[in-house]
């Protein structure tokens, strides 16, 4: 069966367990498809991560910062970028007053 995603109690009781950012990966995945849907909520700034293939987010809820190599944005909900992933790239909240910034973020695997 479908996993049940975390109350919002429990994504709070896994950020201050040290999850630093919890992640739930929508179950809308073809079979042996490469696109890889997730939600984010940002309590903090993610480590910088790079991966192969492409990368677009779109707020849900809060203002986010995208940082992608030396560039930096804000976006409010409602916005959206989308980025080449093998960049290093990092999400943060943008304003401590909207935490937990929330984001789609749809990727593809590989190249």
């Amino acid at each position: 069966g479908l996993d049940q995603p975390l109350s919002p109690d429990e994504r709070v009781q896994a950020f201050e367990s040290g999850v630093g950012i919890p992640l739930c990966i929508v179950r809308s995945r073809l079979p042996n498809g490469r696109v890889l849907p997730s939600v984010l909520e940002l309590y903090e700034p993610s480590e910088i991560r790079s991966h192969p293939g492409e990368e677009f987010v779109f707020v849900l809820s809060g203002r986010v910062r995208l940082d992608v190599g030396d560039r930096t944005v804000e976006l409010g909900e409602g916005e959206s970028a989308t980025f080449w992933s093998a960049e290093p790239h990092r999400y943060a909240p943008a304003d401590p007053a909207d935490i937990p910034a929330r984001l789609l973020s749809v990727r593809t695997e590989g190249a």
